[in-house]
């Protein structure tokens, strides 16, 4: 009896072909890492292979951690001699190992995100630079440049070093890779650099190879350039190498992984054996169809397709809504009378500012829900920003948000201040705005004249007018332009404003208390942790996870795809795996929603399309339901005219007839110009653009 008897025929394959190169294309829902980890325990039981002698790599503990799991179940044995892990703690291994030869001593230091940040900031104070992004920022950028292998000293040759902003970003990075080395301590970029810098040593080279002479990488399709370098200087003596992975979900090109290092894989090596394992077990027949139908446009596909024995099952349901509201309430309304289990149903989206909607109809219905991966609406740091000083206005003897609402934006008020402020308050009996006299400076009579001014605007403007005033007079909207998420955080505070105005709709005298007290609700609700809950996550969080009921929100033009991907074709190609990604995550029940209109950029959108996507997927797998009645009306007219950015006055650069470049929809003639919006007609159709926002977009 061997240990392989309990895969199919193209598991098995896969499992007993060992020596030389080989790429498993695995499939969503085919038995993926089944496979592998049999692979590994036939390698070992069956074929003599030593555990030391085997690399088996992937991405996260989780996945390194179950692969070891599964592992020593199959041999009934302990596997600690084994190297299965994730690229960074192997690299640390190796580093701890060797990394005398390259200048480290085996007690290094690692240093995360926060202690990378907290250097930055440092080093932007000593030097006294003019601080054109966040620390976030230039972190995200010298991580960029190390996975290209550039360093500080390569950066000053390749740009020009006279130009201001190129100068300060040089001073930064040299100065932080200064402040690594003299600490003996790498960020996780480091590692993975200066590992490919051990792999490429020819006195350890050879030793790693004889160690390691089988290896196995899980989930190829999202290698970068450096995991794939290292990979392949270890397998270049013995060839041993054998990936899994999909090249139809390869959806992280953002975060650097590169798309040909799957598609190439049988010109890196000779005589590959390439095994495609096409069944699915999780998906019914009309879903792993439609998907079917969808990823075989892409160019990149390697011509997988994937079939089931699993019942044809419903039909997809495509339904078009008038509003994001309906659509929300029509997702609510199918959960709350399916009478199930609510750990079975996932809402997935493109973009988190399209969770609060939904967060929201959900609570309607009484239906728990959790934002998996990410936050939930109101604990995103903009959203609380924002409501400090609507909680603050409405509650002066509030200490935390009042020491939120005076550090954000950054007003070069210290803690020791802060602090000050508070005990004088406490001491003399009163609120935290008044205490604001303690200290006769510059910057606290400017944060108590701000705050006493939208005291008195609050007492005869509604909130939604409120909202708006707190953004343009602490001018929030340019505190947050440096950072790298930018558009998102404006769109999350669009939905704010958004969502507040749905209330007033419906309460015309509406009091900040009362108010105030309804998000506290939410908010309170949304920190229960519960196990039957809706899950709602974008579908980059969902990869790897499998729901029997999917719901895929906003499935629209200018949304999904995105509308930046619409002139680059390996920009479509990707939202055209991301889409495959969704779809392949549904068991049973798979329903497809979008809404004929939406907020973009400040300006409501009426008429929206559904996804260009649409148009790929075969319809005899879908029931398109269009003819329900819809009781909701159009948002009110203040909800079409919000725009959070400062308001421009009409002398427009912009002009009628004036012909642009966009950076999505290509060249086009300006058609109309007013305070809001400049209307452009494209070769794609007529397009709103918020003015504020044009200058981004319009060349």
């Amino acid at each position: 009896m061997s240990i392989l008897d309990n895969l199919n025929d193209m598991q098995k394959k896969a499992a007993k072909l060992v020596e030389g190169p080989g790429l498993i294309l695995a499939g969503a829902g085919s038995g993926k890492t089944r496979t592998i980890t049999y692979k590994i325990a036939y390698m070992v039981k069956e074929m003599g292979i030593e555990k030391e002698n085997i690399l088996a790599l992937t991405f996260t503990n989780k996945a390194a951690n179950e692969m070891k799991e599964r592992i020593k179940k199959l041999m009934n044995e302990n596997t600690a001699d084994m190297q299965v892990s994730t690229f960074h703690s192997f690299g640390v291994k190796l580093l701890r190992m060797y990394g005398s030869n390259i200048g480290f001593t085996s007690n290094f230091n690692i240093y995360d995100t926060d202690d990378s940040m907290s250097i930055i900031k440092k080093i932007i104070k000593k030097l006294v630079l003019r601080n054109e992004l966040t620390p976030r920022a230039y972190l995200a950028k010298i991580s960029k440049l190390k996975e290209d292998e550039i360093m500080p000293e390569d950066y000053e040759k390749m740009v020009n070093i006279s130009i201001n902003a190129n100068r300060e970003f040089y001073d930064i990075y040299k100065e932080y890779q200064d402040e690594l080395k003299k600490s003996n301590s790498m960020d996780f970029s480091d590692i993975l650099y200066y590992t490919k810098k051990l792999t490429e040593n020819k006195r350890i080279l050879p030793i790693l190879q004889d160690r390691y002479r089988y290896i196995l990488v899980d989930e190829y399709q999202d290698t970068n350039k450096l995991q794939y370098a290292i990979i392949k200087n270890l397998a270049s003596k013995y060839k041993n190498i054998w990936v899994v992975g999909d090249e139809d979900q390869s959806i992280y090109a953002f975060r650097g992984a590169d798309i040909s290092n799957i598609l190439n894989f049988e010109k890196d090596y000779d005589n590959v054996n390439i095994i495609r394992l096409e069944q699915n077990y999780r998906s019914t027949s009309n879903i792993l169809n439609l998907a079917n139908s969808v990823i075989k446009n892409n160019m990149t596909s390697l011509g997988k397709k994937l079939w089931t024995t699993n019942e044809e099952g419903k039909k997809i349901v495509l339904f078009d809504a008038e509003t994001p509201y309906q659509e929300a309430r029509y997702i609510a309304k199918v959960i709350k009378l399916s009478n199930r289990n609510l750990n079975e149903f996932a809402i997935l989206y493109r973009t988190n500012y399209q969770s609060r909607i939904i967060e929201q109809e959900l609570l309607a219905e009484g239906i728990k829900s959790q934002v998996y991966g990410g936050l939930s609406f109101y604990s995103r740091k903009e959203i609380k920003d924002l409501m400090s000083y609507l909680i603050l206005i409405n509650n002066p003897n509030d200490s935390v948000n009042f020491e939120r609402a005076i550090t954000n934006p950054k007003r070069k008020i210290g803690a020791k201040t802060i602090a000050d402020i508070v005990e004088y308050a406490n001491k003399n009996n009163l609120n935290y705005i008044e205490a604001l006299d303690v200290n006769n400076t510059a910057k606290l009579k400017e944060f108590k004249n701000l705050m006493e001014y939208l005291i008195d605007f609050s007492e005869n403007n509604n909130i939604s007018s409120l909202l708006q005033e707190i953004i343009d007079k602490t001018e929030y909207l340019a505190y947050i332009e440096k950072e790298d998420n930018y558009e998102d955080r404006v769109l999350n505070i669009q939905e704010l404003y958004n969502s507040i105005i749905e209330i007033e709709k419906n309460n015309t005298d509406l009091k900040l208390d009362e108010y105030i007290q309804t998000i506290s609700l939410s908010s309170s609700l949304d920190d229960m942790s519960d196990n039957s809950v809706v899950k709602l996550m974008t579908i980059h969080s969902s990869k790897g996870l499998e729901f029997e009921t999917v719901f895929l929100a906003g499935f629209e033009s200018g949304l999904f795809p995105n509308s930046k991907s619409l002139e680059d074709e390996n920009e479509i190609e990707e939202e055209r795996r991301l889409l495959y990604v969704a779809l392949t995550r549904a068991e049973k029940e798979l329903y497809l929603t979008y809404s004929k209109s939406r907020m973009v950029n400040g300006v409501t959108i009426y008429n929206k399309m559904v996804s260009e996507f649409f148009y790929d997927m075969d319809k005899n797998y879908i029931n398109h339901i269009n003819k329900i009645e819809n009781p909701y009306k159009k948002p009110a007219s203040n909800v079409e005219n919000f725009n959070p950015l400062k308001k421009i006055k009409n002398d427009s650069k912009y002009k009628i007839g004036q012909i642009v470049i966009h950076k999505s929809y290509g060249k086009g003639k300006v058609k109309k110009v007013d305070d809001k919006a400049i209307t452009v007609e494209f070769s794609v159709g007529e397009k709103r653009i918020a003015a504020n926002l044009a200058d981004k977009f319009l060349i």
